[in-house]
């Protein structure tokens, strides 16, 4: 593709000038784009890096998401250390949310029904200075390669569909499902309990955990109200309980912790006094962390 021209900005009675190709001479810029520095400690002391010319006929506009995607990523030299297209991805995938992820993927893919030509000239509008060519590929072939980098981020970032956990729901999915109600947090309870890969939601682990206390209450009620004869079988009945959803609780918090980005590891801070116990409550009730995801290991299919 041809590369937006970088320019040196020089202040003019009516805006900016710029000089060479495809320019040819020093000619007025109509519309730029600048890039600017904030200087250290003077949030409003600027310092003008470089200027491109805008030559934007309505692609912003058309195509804001990856109008925004290019902005920040995609429009200064190599020389200015930006980011690699691998590393830009990456950093991309780490910040953005799902809907950002889906805006930027639908404009990706309306951008690549363009022809050659056509595609070109919007990079160009939309301030493009990443050239595919010196790293051996092409517009098109990068654009598709963002594209499917898109939608593995969306997968991994989607919550668990309905037709995924089944009307049995006795299917593992590595995947948080937020919103899950008590019957869905029970049967991934069961289904995940020996699995420590893979995350579960907040609304997930606390239906599992509150409808698991429920039972203790339950059996420890029994265990006080039942007569002697009979209280020994059900002690027993309690002990086992506790003996046989041990290891699910402590998968299920493992889940929980990946779910906020955390090594399951970190369930070990609860071993520290006081404090301990509290940063692990605190860690329970927060959101998902969409870091999380690097936790899912998806099953195999098999056959």
């Amino acid at each position: 593709m041809v590369k937006p021209l970088r320019l040196t900005y020089r202040p003019e009675l009516l805006g900016a000038v710029g000089v060479g190709t495809p320019f040819g001479e020093e000619i007025g810029l109509n519309a730029v784009r600048v890039v600017l520095t904030v200087s250290a400690g003077d949030p409003w002391q600027h310092t003008v890096q470089a200027v491109y010319p805008s030559l934007d006929v309505g692609a912003g506009g058309q195509f804001p998401a990856l109008d925004d995607f290019v902005g920040a990523y995609c429009n200064r030299t190599r020389t200015d250390g930006n980011l690699s297209p691998v590393e830009a991805m990456a950093h991309f995938s780490t910040h953005a949310r799902l809907t950002e992820v889906d805006a930027l993927a639908n404009d990706v893919r309306a951008v690549l029904e363009l022809d050659d030509e056509a595609l070109a000239a919007c990079l160009v509008a939309l301030d493009c200075n990443y050239d595919a060519a010196e790293d051996n590929s092409t517009d098109r072939s990068w654009l598709g390669w963002v594209l499917r980098s898109l939608e593995r981020d969306a997968v991994a970032l989607a919550p668990v569909p309905s037709a995924v956990v089944g009307e049995a729901g006795w299917v593992r999915d590595p995947r948080p499902m937020p919103g899950a109600d008590p019957v869905v947090a029970v049967k991934r309870f069961v289904v995940n309990a020996a699995s420590v890969d893979g995350r579960a939601s907040r609304a997930e682990f606390w239906w599992a955990r509150f409808l698991w206390g429920l039972v203790c209450v339950v059996l420890l009620g029994l265990v006080g109200a039942v007569p002697d004869e009979i209280r020994t079988p059900v002690l027993i009945g309690f002990l086992a309980w506790i003996a046989v959803t041990a290891i699910p609780n402590i998968t299920l918090q493992v889940r929980r912790l990946h779910d906020t980005g955390r090594s399951g590891w970190s369930m070990l801070v609860q071993l520290a006094p006081v404090v301990g116990p509290f940063l692990l409550l605190v860690w329970n009730v927060q959101d998902s962390e969409r870091s999380g995801a690097r936790f899912d290991r998806p099953e195999r299919k098999r056959g």
